[in-house]
């Protein structure tokens, strides 16, 4: 059993191997995009490139002490955005 499992591992590696060989030899005029998603560009301004859109799902969120630290962060923004909003009302308001 573990001659045939290290058989089976033999083949997968060599088998890998010979597709990285044929990868590289193939995608020599760096350009290629056949058979994978092409190069990595940067945005444009503000919009970042659908390669950055494609995978934005499989980044982890933020560890929950962090996140805890951002709510509390947020409240404190909030609190002085609505400070700011009321003098400057009440500003408009008396003058």
């Amino acid at each position: 059993r573990d001659r045939a499992r290290t058989k089976a591992n033999e083949q997968h590696r060599e088998r890998q191997r010979t597709l990285a060989a044929n990868a590289r030899s193939d995608g020599g005029d760096g350009g290629s995009t056949q058979g994978g998603l092409g190069r990595l560009e940067d945005g444009c301004g503000y919009f970042p490139s659908l390669a950055a859109l494609q995978f934005q799902a499989s980044i982890p969120g933020p560890s929950p002490s962090l996140a805890e630290y951002e709510n509390k962060e947020k409240e404190r923004m909030n609190r002085i955005l609505k400070s700011i909003g009321f003098i400057v009302l009440a500003f408009f308001l008396f003058t």
